[in-house]
């Protein structure tokens, strides 16, 4: 029978999957240290290793923390699958693009005109983007020609053509590269890994954690460790409340879909899944979720809420709503200060955490200013953009200025930035970028290129 568990979504997860894991070894730090957890990225890995060493009493040695879901991560498949399976190493991301930009350069695809490399550059990211998720879900390129029919549109033909080079062109510069797909990689490692695990069950605890098993070599490979004898799945945030016909009524844009379809998978009932361990939950926060993503299909069910025979959920939703607020800000930049304030707000209780889940990077760029105002440094986990950091915006200047001819504005603008030195001191080569915008670029406008401004020079 497949050992399949699932985590509240209020409870904190690291938190409850430690004390879960501590609980099944009996407090044996050698059988804990010997346990194999697989979450979803790596990142989640550095989390989970504080919140083991807590439930452990401080020092102690952790369980071996894997990846799934990073395709460059090489290190799953070395580690975990040794020499025997022959998988070659994947093509490095700007190797592959520099690549495809080549192959797409000489595709026309009914254009009277040579694409720029810039523009080749450019749909080369997104053919590699395609290619990955046609891997990643296992797709047959080879049937797009039976969902383009020949009758169909001039412009979607020429999508087909061009789809059509992942087929054609692109396996023998993967051969001549002796390298594969970082997708195709990946989900041959996984399914690699979920046959060893099959043929050799291991003796230790192995755990899949926090996973909802989007990609189908994932969603196999749990199934896989769900059923080995020292094997468990825990899910992350499964709703168990929500009513069957809600549950059969799911569409591929609810949240709970994948935890669903990953069931279907395994071969597991909703019933069939236990709690973990004991959590610190908030019920009415969930139970609020629930009723605000409820499918479509049974919203009808909101119409009791109004009704004195729904009194008790009413209340339950109330107290779901507690600690909620809601701001309309007038502009980005009030909306930024508001979050800097609440986040700034936390730190005045000692113990207390906060954090800002944002997919707008611009919003989540103005709050960490905001916050180093006030001397506060917060970890942003997507990082700095590589044009938002000094050498990326030099290099940016140095573009700007090439693709305008070297006009006066840009040529500054890159002349001013404090690694344009010329191997000189800084001060004095900026003194001498003033000299040359006072002397030389004011009033008209020199002629195109270097050549222009050593002429107006």
């Amino acid at each position: 029978m497949a050992s399949v568990f699932s985590i509240p979504a209020s409870a904190d997860f690291a938190a409850t999957l430690a004390a879960g894991v501590v609980a099944r070894t009996g407090g044996d730090l050698l059988m804990v240290a010997a346990a194999i957890i697989y979450l979803p990225t790596r990142r989640a890995a550095r989390g989970f290793g504080d919140a083991f060493a807590k439930a452990l009493g401080g020092a102690a040695l952790l369980p071996q923390f894997r990846a799934l879901g990073e395709s460059e991560d090489d290190e799953l498949l070395v580690d975990t699958l040794g020499d025997g399976v022959p998988l070659p190493p994947a093509i490095r991301p700007m190797r592959r693009q520099l690549l495809l930009a080549n192959l797409i350069r000489g595709w026309r695809g009914g254009e009277t005109e040579r694409l720029s490399f810039a523009q080749a550059a450019s749909l080369a990211a997104s053919l590699a983007g395609v290619m990955d998720e046609v891997e990643i879900q296992g797709a047959d390129l080879k049937k797009l020609k039976d969902v383009v029919p020949a009758a169909l549109a001039e412009h979607w033909q020429s999508v087909a053509r061009f789809l059509d080079i992942i087929d054609t062109a692109w396996p023998d510069v993967l051969a001549a590269e002796g390298a594969s797909n970082p997708a195709a990689r990946q989900s041959a490692g996984l399914r690699a890994l979920a046959a060893r695990l099959g043929e050799h069950p291991p003796q230790e605890l192995v755990i899949a954690a926090g996973s909802t098993g989007s990609v189908p070599a994932t969603a196999e490979l749990l199934a896989v460790i769900a059923r080995l004898p020292n094997g468990a799945v825990v899910l992350p945030g499964l709703d168990r409340e929500l009513d069957d016909e809600s549950w059969a009524a799911l569409d591929p844009g609810h949240p709970q879909y994948g935890l669903k379809q990953l069931l279907n998978v395994i071969g597991v009932a909703r019933g069939d899944v236990r709690p973990w361990a004991p959590a610190d939950r908030n019920a009415p926060r969930e139970a609020l979720l629930c009723e605000t993503l409820r499918p479509a299909p049974t919203t009808d069910a909101w119409r009791a809420l109004a009704e004195d025979r729904a009194a008790g959920k009413r209340d339950t939703l109330a107290r779901g709503l507690a600690g909620l607020s809601q701001i309309t800000a007038a502009n980005p930049g009030e909306e930024a200060l508001a979050i800097a304030l609440a986040l700034r707000e936390a730190l005045e209780e000692p113990g207390r955490t906060a954090a800002l889940v944002t997919p707008d990077r611009g919003l989540a760029r103005r709050v960490a200013a905001e916050m180093r105002r006030w001397g506060v440094n917060i970890d942003d986990s997507a990082g700095r953009p590589l044009a938002h950091m000094a050498a990326g915006s030099f290099l940016c200047l140095l573009a700007e200025a090439v693709d305008s001819g070297f006009a006066p504005v840009p040529l500054l603008a890159l002349l001013k930035h404090p690694f344009a030195r010329a191997g000189q001191d800084a001060a004095a080569f900026r003194a001498r970028a003033r000299e040359l915008d006072r002397w030389c670029l004011r009033g008209p406008r020199p002629d195109p290129g270097l050549e222009g401004i050593a002429r107006a020079i």
